[in-house]
């Protein structure tokens, strides 16, 4: 075995790793039984969300891809309005 993993090993059996792997197991446990609790009083509710994104990723899905800068995520152009139209090579000096 590593020597890490070794000398976690022995933090976690110290009495500070030991107390807080218990904190952190009775952490865990509290929110068990908290989705628990919130999925007995809202589970339809809950149900009924992811229906909802379900039923919006497929609206997405079935949309046609487009450009970034149609999807209106931004309208800055940091490189101005010319890098926006169509590149033109110049010919060098050794092709003129």
């Amino acid at each position: 075995m590593g020597a890490d993993f070794l000398r976690e090993r022995r933090k976690i059996m110290s009495s500070e790793g030991l107390a807080e792997a218990r904190l952190a197991w009775s952490i865990s446990q509290m929110f068990e039984e908290l989705n628990s609790l919130l999925w007995n009083r809202y589970g339809d509710e809950f149900v009924a969300f992811a229906m909802e994104e379900d039923e919006e990723r497929g609206a997405l899905l079935k949309q046609p891809l487009e450009p970034a800068r149609s999807l209106g995520l931004g309208t800055h152009d940091p490189l101005g309005s010319e890098s926006s139209e169509t590149f033109i090579p110049q010919s060098s000096a050794s092709e003129r």
